[in-house]
């Protein structure tokens, strides 16, 4: 009896959940992140975040000091070249001087760093988060377009009605009696 319960029971959850075709499913996005540096005082090349199945990585700088961390690639895990990020305001950039956030495009890449080459003072924290959707990241900076023709105006539109009049307003009380005035001369004794 039970195996035959069993069965029921899966032939009814399928019904209120049916399996969904995998042509109908939209994976869901692979989201990575590595910490590439913790309060660093120094120069050097700190962590590096894996590239596998990411796409697009977000670097984020935080921190007060005075320094440059440039931002690495590698397509083979031992020779390192500048890569260009974007700040979220599309401004390009291969190295960063203070704390802020840039996107970059690493589709087919091995790895990601950002290495400190500059050090004065203070502390740097950075962190990479890596998404395997691409997602709007430019490859270089486009030139601008050229501005399009005005527009021809458009017609007028026609006359509004006229409204309608308003009401006759109530009229006022009458005011209070004036004082009286002098007294006119005397006339003529007859």
């Amino acid at each position: 009896m039970a195996p035959r319960l069993i069965a029921l029971t899966i032939v009814g959850l399928l019904f209120l959940f049916p399996i969904v075709g995998s042509s109908q499913q939209t994976p869901a996005p692979i989201i990575t992140n590595k910490v590439l540096h913790t309060n660093k005082v120094s120069t050097g090349g700190g962590g590096e975040m894996s590239l596998a199945t990411v796409a697009v990585a977000t670097i984020q700088v935080t921190g007060t000091f005075v320094g440059t961390l440039l931002f690495e690639a590698s397509d083979d895990g031992t020779t390192w070249f500048a890569i260009t990020c974007y700040t979220p305001a599309g401004a390009s950039a291969v190295s960063a001087t203070a704390p802020g956030i840039w996107k970059c495009n690493v589709n087919g890449l091995l790895s990601l760093r950002a290495r400190i080459s500059a050090y004065t003072s203070g502390t740097i924290s950075a962190i990479a988060i890596g998404t395997s959707t691409a997602s709007a990241v430019l490859d270089a900076p486009g030139a601008t377009g050229a501005t399009g023709a005005a527009g021809a105006t458009g017609a007028t539109g026609p006359t509004g009605a006229t409204g309608a009049t308003g009401a006759t307003g109530a009229t006022g009380a009458t005011g209070p009696t004036g004082p009286t005035g002098p007294t006119g001369p005397t006339g003529p004794t007859a």
